[in-house]
């Protein structure tokens, strides 16, 4: 596994400065280096960068199937799902390092990218405030699949970003989400050859967000289907993915839309509506079900995060549906004549409330792990344990005299203190010092290491030099190790 430098690789998005830098700083072998380019397929800038785009492309997909899953969780399954289709293999600080390159990393815009993925642009304005910059970065993906010329991706984007973004500098976004893409040249203009080369990369099953951003984009495009680069991309939209919008009824009702111009009069399909009381109704359940049970002091920081995770998502996935026909609704509403706007209006208004009531919870949850650590320190420093951490904070500072058995009897009380909050180490059943033969990826989810692994061998000798700590057996830090030169 190439994984001593693919990490770099990937956190400086290609052969960088600092990339080389890292290269020099750890003794690599540059001709070991090319060898490995050229053996993994990452020897040329067009075969770099396709990398990267079919890992980020991973990544999301990863994170769309596995909406409540922390970043670590993710990076384990990325690991798992790219190692089985491509090379080079990776491990999880690959992963990592991918991440830390994309917004959606944070919970916020995970929730945008979600909300983007199933087609509901106004449950992303809410989320990221009316900031542009992911919604582009997907724009431009998704309409370089379908457009006759890459330099038409402007013209598709000064059409459909006025209408959705208020005072933005369209061209300004746009190359933004091309150098994120690594799709600008050394002066900074377009790269439309890299362009094409990711049009080409990717099917447009591949890429999870095509389906939910065509059902955004086409009904604002189809407003202006008279100019050349719009209708282009229209046709090339039903030649290629119009399966992704059956659901959606948006490419056949255009389809009939045109035929009814053309004179050709094809009876609509009526668009079922929601009745407002059945939305407050399905909301009202869930949120009841959600919060009916009042937290105490006792419960753990955990047990509340995973609460709040499962409420959020049982929230979500009830609004989908209810979502997916207002959509419905919305989007046939001048082919019909059915007036949608108010129950339209009325959806929004829930999912502003409903994202109110999540923030509302997330506000309690850091208000009791407040209470907590406030108790800890109450604890630790006033009369539970006899003024403790006065004592060793004067001791520091040199304001007493030092004496081993007084400190170290008010080290075990401090540290009886932690276990009564649920801190406690862990070297998983092993000593400081002790050394153990485990296999690579062990090492990887169980240990932190400070140097990349020398050893060329799947099983490595290391030695336990700190230990790591939980909260409520659950691991936070993990223990720290180092290679035992064989």
């Amino acid at each position: 596994m190439a994984t001593q430098w693919l990490e770099q690789f990937v956190k400086y998005q290609g052969l960088s400065g600092d990339f080389w830098e890292f290269v020099d700083k750890e003794g690599i072998n540059r001709e070991e280096l090319e060898r490995q380019l050229q053996q993994y397929e990452l020897d040329t800038f067009a075969k770099r960068s396709r990398f990267l785009w079919k890992l980020q492309a991973v990544v999301e997909k990863v994170i769309f199937e596995h909406p409540n899953e922390q970043n670590s969780d993710v990076a384990d399954l990325v690991v798992k799902e790219w190692n089985e289709q491509f090379q080079p293999a990776i491990d999880k600080f690959v992963v990592r390092a991918m991440l830390d390159h994309l917004p959606i990393r944070h919970d916020m815009m995970r929730r945008a990218f979600h909300a983007l993925c199933s087609g509901n642009f106004p449950s992303y304005e809410i989320y990221t405030q009316g900031n542009p910059q992911l919604f582009v970065q997907l724009f431009v993906r998704t309409a370089i699949q379908f457009v006759d010329r890459q330099r038409d991706i402007f013209s598709l984007a000064e059409t459909v970003l006025p209408s959705l973004f208020k005072e933005v500098h369209v061209r300004k976004e746009v190359m933004r989400a091309l150098r994120s893409l690594l799709m600008t040249r050394k002066d900074d203009s377009a790269d439309y050859k890299m362009m094409h080369q990711y049009g080409q990369a990717f099917s447009p099953d591949e890429l999870v967000f095509h389906k939910g951003m065509l059902s955004i984009i086409i009904p604002i495009l189809k407003e202006k289907e008279d100019k050349e680069v719009i209708a282009n991309f229209l046709r090339n939209v039903s030649g290629k993915a119009k399966h992704l919008l059956v659901e959606e009824a948006s490419l056949v009702e255009i389809e009939r839309l045109e035929a009814a111009k053309a004179g050709e009069q094809e009876e609509l399909q009526p668009v079922e509506t929601v009745e407002a009381e059945e939305i407050e109704e399905r909301i009202a359940s869930e949120t009841e079900v959600a919060i009916s049970s009042s937290l105490t002091d006792q419960e753990t920081i955990q047990q509340l995060t995973r609460e709040v995770d499962e409420f959020s998502a049982r929230i979500k996935e009830s609004l989908r549906a209810l979502e997916q026909r207002l959509a419905d609704a919305s989007r046939l509403a001048n082919a019909v004549g059915a007036d949608n706007e108010e129950v339209i209006a009325q959806l929004r208004e829930e999912n502003e409330r409903l994202y109110m009531e999540i923030e509302q919870i997330k506000q309690q949850q850091a208000e009791i792990e407040w209470k907590r650590f406030k108790q800890f320190v109450q604890a630790v420093g006033g009369n539970q344990h006899h003024y403790l951490l006065s004592e060793l904070y004067e001791e520091s500072q040199g304001a007493t005299a030092v004496d081993s058995e007084i400190t170290r009897g008010r080290l075990v009380n401090l540290f009886n203190a932690f276990s009564l909050f649920g801190l406690e180490p862990t070297a998983y059943g092993y000593e400081i010092g002790q050394e153990l033969t485990i296999t690579r990826q062990e090492l990887r989810e169980r240990f932190m290491m400070l140097h990349p692994i020398a050893s060329s061998t799947n099983e490595v000798r290391v030695k336990i030099t700190r230990y790591g700590w939980m909260i409520y057996g659950q691991v936070i830090v993990q223990p720290l190790v180092e290679e035992v030169a064989e």
